[in-house]
C-alpha cells in the first residue's frame, strides 16, 4: 500500500523568533532568543462583535446546551444574543402544549413564538395543542414529524413545505396515518417527499390526494402505482426537483405522465428492481426520451445501460447543464465483465456542447476505449472543475505481484498527472479516482483469489483524490472505507 501523498509547503517555525543586539555575532557576546511576542492589553469576550459572539454561542450550543442557557445570566447583551440561538431548535413534549404553560411558562412562550425556526414533534402528541403552538411561531422554517415506536407498522416521512404563513416551512408526516400531522400541516401546498424502507409503498386512502409537490425524493420506494392510481391521488404539476433513488424507475416511468415534469431542473435516477423482470433497458430509453422532453436540466443524476442513451438527450441541456453524473448498470464490482463507456467522439462533443457543465460522474474502462485520449476529452471541458472518475482495478488474481509495488496507485498517479497537465479553461479544483466499486461503507470481494489478496492487505476497491489547496497546491490522498 501506498503512503498517502501530500504536495504542500511546510510552515515556518521560526518566524516569530527575534534575534537581540545582531551587531554582536561572531565577537563572543551572548545571543539572546526571545519567542514571546510583545504583551497584549487584556481584552474580553464582551469586546467581540454581536456576529463573532453569535457564532461562538451557535458552537456552545452544539456543545453544552446547559452552558448556553447560562451564558443568558451573563449580561443583558449576552441575553439578547443567545435567546434567539437557544429557542432555534425546539423539540416539542407534553408540558410545552400542558393548557396552563402559557401562564407559568409566559417568557417561555413568547420566546418561542418569536424565536423558534426548526422544531421536533412526536407523533403522541395531541394534534390540536401541535396545531395551536405551531400556529403562533412567526419564523417557523421546518418541523421534523418523529414517529414513536410501535405506533406505526411501517412509515414513511412526508416533507410539506408550507406556504400559508410560512413561506418555507417543511413539514414531515405519513400520509393517510396520523391525524395528528393531518390537523396541523393541511394548508401545506408544496411537498417533499421521501420514503424509506425497501420493498414499501405508499397506501393512500380512497378520496386522499397529496398536494402539489416542489419536491419529491423517494428511496428504497418500491412503486407500484398504476396510471389511474396516480391521476387520483397524486400531483406533479409544480415539481422541480426528482430523485428516486433505488426505486424501480420502469414502473415509475409509465405510470407518472411526462407533461407535468417538464420543468423539471433536477433529476436523478437510481434503478432498483431485483424483484422484477429485468425492465431496465426499457427504462433508460424511457429515461431518454423524457430528458429529451424537459425543458432545461441543471442537475442530471442516472445509472442506466447508457449504451441505449445517445448522448444528444444530454446536449438537449446544454443551455443549463452544470452538473452531470452519468454511469452504467454494469459498473466495476467484477473484474471480468466489461463496463459500457461513453465513446470518445461521443465525449468530445459533449465537452463542446455543455459549456456550464462543472461537475461531471464517468466511468471509464481501459479496454473499452484509448485510456489518453479519453482523458484528453476530459481535459476539454472548459469550465468543468470536479471530476469523479470509476475504473477497474489493473490487480489480476491470476498473477503473482512483485513485491513493493501498487499498480492502481501508480496508475492514479498517471491518470492524475495526464489530467493536471492537459487540463484547458478552469483549474481542477478537485478529482477522485473510484477503483473496483469502491464505496465508503463495503464489502470487499469473497472470491478466493482476493480473499488471499486482501490478507496481504492488497484490495480491488480504492479511492484516490486529488485536491487543490488554498495555496493553488495540490495534496494526494487514500480514502479509507468502512468494512463489514
Amino acid at each position: 500500500m501506498a503512503p498517502t501523498q501530500v504536495i504542500c509547503k511546510p510552515s515556518s517555525t521560526l518566524s516569530s523568533l527575534k534575534l537581540k543586539d545582531p551587531s554582536h555575532i561572531g565577537h563572543g557576546r551572548l545571543i539572546t532568543i526571545s519567542m514571546f511576542p510583545p504583551a497584549r492589553p487584556s481584552w474580553s469576550l464582551d469586546d467581540l462583535s454581536t456576529e463573532l459572539l453569535a457564532l461562538v454561542l451557535t458552537h456552545l450550543r452544539d456543545l453544552d446546551a446547559r452552558s448556553l442557557a447560562n451564558a443568558r445570566l451573563l449580561s443583558r447583551r449576552f441575553d439578547a444574543i443567545v435567546t434567539p440561538i437557544k429557542y432555534e431548535y425546539l423539540r416539542l413534549t407534553e408540558r410545552i402544549l400542558a393548557t396552563g404553560t402559557s401562564l407559568s411558562l409566559p417568557y417561555a412562550l413568547q420566546n418561542v413564538y418569536r424565536c423558534t425556526r426548526h422544531v421536533e414533534v412526536a407523533s403522541d402528541l395531541d394534534p390540536a395543542g401541535i396545531k395551536q403552538l405551531l400556529g403562533g411561531v412567526h419564523r417557523l422554517l421546518s418541523v421534523r414529524w418523529k414517529y414513536v415506536r410501535g405506533e406505526f407498522c411501517r412509515g414513511g416521512i412526508y416533507s410539506y413545505i408550507a406556504e400559508d404563513g410560512h413561506p418555507q416551512a417543511t413539514t414531515h408526516y405519513a400520509a393517510g396515518v396520523s391525524e395528528a400531522a393531518v390537523t396541523a400541516f393541511q394548508a401545506a401546498r408544496y411537498i417533499s417527499l421521501c420514503r424509506q424502507g425497501p420493498g414499501n409503498a405508499t397506501r393512500i386512502r380512497r378520496g386522499e390526494r397529496l398536494p402539489a409537490f416542489k419536491e419529491l425524493v423517494l428511496q428504497s420506494y418500491d412503486w407500484n402505482h398504476s396510471a389511474e392510481d396516480v391521476a387520483r391521488h397524486w400531483d406533479f404539476s409544480q415539481v422541480r426537483l426528482l430523485r428516486l433513488v433505488d426505486v424501480p424507475i420502469f414502473e415509475f416511468l409509465r405510470s407518472v405522465p411526462f407533461a407535468p415534469l417538464l420543468d423539471l431542473e433536477e433529476l436523478h435516477c437510481e434503478d432498483f428492481s431485483a424483484h422484477l423482470p429485468d425492465r431496465r433497458r426499457q427504462a433508460t430509453e424511457g429515461l431518454y426520451i423524457l430528458c429529451r422532453q424537459i425543458r432545461a436540466l441543471q442537475t442530471l443524476k442516472i445509472t442506466c445501460h447508457t449504451e441505449y442513451f445517445p448522448v444528444d438527450g444530454l446536449l438537449r441541456h446544454a443551455s443549463s447543464l452544470k452538473i452531470l453524473r452519468f454511469r452504467d448498470h454494469v459498473g466495476f464490482g467484477e473484474e471480468y465483465r466489461g463496463c459500457p463507456t461513453v465513446w470518445i467522439e461521443d465525449l468530445v462533443q459533449l465537452s463542446r456542447g455543455l459549456v456550464h457543465l462543472h461537475t461531471l460522474e464517468l466511468d471509464m474502462d481501459i479496454t473499452m476505449c484509448d485510456p489518453p485520449l479519453f482523458l484528453r476529452a476530459l481535459c476539454g471541458f472548459t469550465r468543468l472543475h470536479t471530476l469523479t472518475l470509476h475504473v477497474q482495478t489493473v490487480i489480476s488474481t491470476l498473477e503473482d505481484l512483485p513485491p513493493n509495488t501498487d499498480r492502481d496507485y501508480e496508475a492514479a498517479m498517471k491518470t492524475f498527472g495526464i489530467l493536471v497537465r492537459g487540463k484547458q479553461g478552469a483549474a481542477w479544483r478537485s478529482i477522485t479516482i473510484n477503483v473496483g466499486g469502491w464505496r465508503k461503507h463495503l464489502v470487499r470481494r469473497l472470491d478466493a483469489g482476493w480473499r488471499a489478496f486482501n490478507e496481504q492487505g492488497i484490495y480491488a476497491e480504492r479511492c484516490f483524490l486529488l485536491e487543490r489547496n488554498a495555496e493553488g497546491q495540490f495534496m494526494v490522498r487514500e480514502e479509507t472505507a468502512i468494512e463489514g
